[in-house]
């Protein structure tokens, strides 16, 4: 890591941090003194004096259409609220975007309590350009050191439930910070942040997508009714794969002489292995493809497109012959449908479940695909997550709000605590014309109810999860979109 000297102070030389000419013993004397982006420099010239950190490489402070460059003049946000999004930069461009837009828009309509409010970007995606780290090594870098170096408080993402876990993990090991996911539904991440939440001990990790424990029966539900008795399940190993693979098996091994084999996988190049597996086995009728990687799944798809065992019977089309074949929420995605080639024969055998799309006669999620659409110029429906994406980065700002105007700092437990209090009140919106008033319930210490653009976001109390439908989807008969077929609500 690079750092870009204030002064440099002689050697041995030793005193009151308020001059810059004197030495440091950790980045937080930095900080206290001389504002945000300062750090005590560990090793080589300038080691045990302050100087102001270069972000990695795998961030930038620089957001186009108009947040102010944070790292530019950090000083000026000594009294900021500085919020870093944690995204694939190739990948989750929709999702980052919808982000950006909620903190833009908070900017441009009075900003957190009069404070100066920045935003980092950084990205956890594979590239040597940066480094050799895989995700989940390099969200947990990012975190290291965001919070163990600049004292980062606030994160929104990752969108994956691994590189969820590996940054939250990164975190504890530095102090903590507070981090809300659009996207990252594994079951087990409920607990991560501790099993019992309560106002006087609250949860710092929160999400506007409910967890996957009531898709993976919703699944299991959509094939039993189907009348499946022998599916097999193909998912990626981690938390995200893992937890919905088992809330899917749980439910559907409950029906007597009903039977699921599992394959898991690490690596995709084993996946047309594991294809060519299940195409031999002729009493499988579906199989469930589980990541969270579109690039996974389209391989999939076109690894099962060029063996027979998958395709249905010329003359008998599917589904009387032909297997199944069953995608989760991730599959919803056009860069998923862009990514098939030999598989585009099998379309028409694919279902999949999802988090329920938004109304669309939803006053909020119609605000929301014009503001985005206004301000990009791009498809405001290109993934499931945007709305949960820009909600997200909402009610970090309303956590941040409650936080600074409580205790006077931006923190994690403070913006957890914020969060307890977004689920019962005056009707809130999440949208700009309705930030100031809720803004005002939050500064005199008064709860809101808000109402999301990816629908309601009623958190319980006991969990702090919210729960949404689920939907079953297929893909369209022009091959590049998706209908809802069904919905299932929870109970």
């Amino acid at each position: 890591m690079r750092w870009t000297l204030r002064v440099l102070a002689p050697l041995g030389l030793a005193g009151c941090l308020g001059d810059p000419h004197v030495a440091c013993t950790s980045d937080t004397e930095c900080r206290d003194a001389f504002g945000f982006g300062e750090v005590c420099v560990e090793e080589g010239v300038g080691a045990g004096y302050c100087a102001v950190a270069e972000l990695p490489t795998r961030c930038t402070s620089s957001i186009p259409g108009g947040l102010p460059d944070v790292m530019a003049d950090p000083h000026a946000f000594s009294n900021g609220i500085v919020l870093a999004s944690v995204h694939d930069h190739n990948w989750d461009v929709a999702e980052l975007q919808s982000v950006r837009l909620a903190i833009m828009e908070a900017d441009e309509n009075g900003g957190v309590e009069g404070f100066p409010l920045g935003l980092l970007e950084c990205t956890y995606g594979v590239d040597a350009a940066y480094d050799d780290l895989d995700e989940n090594g390099a969200a947990a870098a990012i975190g290291t050191f965001l919070t163990g170096r600049l004292g980062i408080q606030g994160y929104i993402g990752p969108y994956t439930s691994g590189q969820s876990t590996a940054l939250f993990n990164a975190l504890s090991e530095v102090g903590g910070a507070f981090v809300i996911s659009p996207s990252a539904t594994s079951p087990s991440l409920t607990n991560i942040d501790g099993v019992t939440k309560s106002d006087q001990a609250p949860g710092t990790f929160w999400r506007t997508a409910a967890p996957d424990s009531f898709q993976g029966e919703v699944a299991a539900e959509d094939m039993l009714t189907r009348g499946r008795t022998k599916v097999a399940v193909i998912y990626y190993n981690d938390p995200y794969g893992n937890g919905l693979e088992l809330a899917f098996r749980t439910r559907f091994t409950a029906e007597g002489g009903h039977q699921v084999v599992s394959l898991q996988y690490a690596d995709n190049s084993v996946l047309a292995s594991h294809v060519a597996t299940l195409a031999s086995d002729a009493t499988i009728e579906e199989v469930f493809m589980i990541s969270g990687d579109t690039a996974d799944i389209a391989t999939f798809l076109n690894a099962a497109g060029v063996v027979s065992g998958f395709d249905d019977e010329a003359g008998d089309p599917y589904p009387n012959t032909g297997k199944g074949i069953f995608l989760s929420d991730a599959a919803k995605d056009t860069d998923m449908l862009n990514g098939v080639t030999t598989g585009d024969s099998l379309l028409e055998q694919v279902r999949g479940s999802a988090p329920a799309a938004p109304d669309p006669t939803n006053v909020e999620y119609n605000t929301f695909k014009a503001a985005y659409s206004a301000r990009y110029g791009q498809d405001p429906e290109a993934t499931i997550y945007m709305p949960y994406s820009y909600d997200a980065g909402w009610l970090a700002l309303y956590a941040a709000t409650w936080s600074v105007s409580q205790d006077g700092v931006l923190g994690a437990e403070g913006m957890g605590l914020g969060m307890r209090h977004v689920s019962s009140g005056d009707d809130v919106r999440l949208l700009p014309g309705d930030w100031n008033t809720g803004r005002a319930r939050f500064s005199a210490s008064q709860s809101i109810d808000v109402r999301g653009t990816s629908g309601p976001l009623d958190f319980d109390p006991a969990t702090e999860e919210t729960a949404t439908s689920v939907d079953i989807w297929e893909i369209t008969e022009s091959g590049d979109g998706f209908e809802v077929v069904g919905t299932f609500e929870p109970q």
